[in-house]
């Protein structure tokens, strides 16, 4: 079987079309970022549980994910992404939000989320 092409969630617009949703994009840093709402539904999303980090910085990206309450993002408890590079993961249906910390040595830079499915 092959896999799923990773499909961006889309939203309609108030003409009637069909837009691709904004990604999130957290100013990330060396200090842990707040817990930060991802794309899509604000209680999880079952139907587009894959989730694309897309590390814009020159250092290693940590991301923590869970609910409102996500615990903050170390360099030990992250799913690491490489610097210019993107990563796409799956996460729990009740996921809905993540904290971002860049690896030590990092200058501030931009980390973007993009919620969607595939890549099954």
């Amino acid at each position: 079987m092959y896999p799923a092409p990773f499909q961006p969630l889309f939203g309609f617009t108030g003409s009637g079309g069909a837009e691709q949703a904004a990604p999130v994009v957290v100013a990330a840093s060396t200090v842990t970022s707040a817990a930060t709402l991802l794309p899509g539904n604000p209680q999880g999303d079952g139907a587009n549980n894959t989730i694309c980090i897309e590390n814009t910085t020159n250092g290693w990206a940590f991301c923590n994910f869970g609910d409102a309450s996500v615990g903050a993002a170390t360099l030990n408890n992250g799913v690491g992404v490489p610097p210019g590079a993107f990563r796409i993961i799956s996460v729990r249906a009740d996921t809905t939000d993540v904290t971002v910390i860049l690896n030590t040595g990092a200058t501030s830079g931009n980390v973007r989320f993009l919620r969607g499915n595939g890549i099954s």
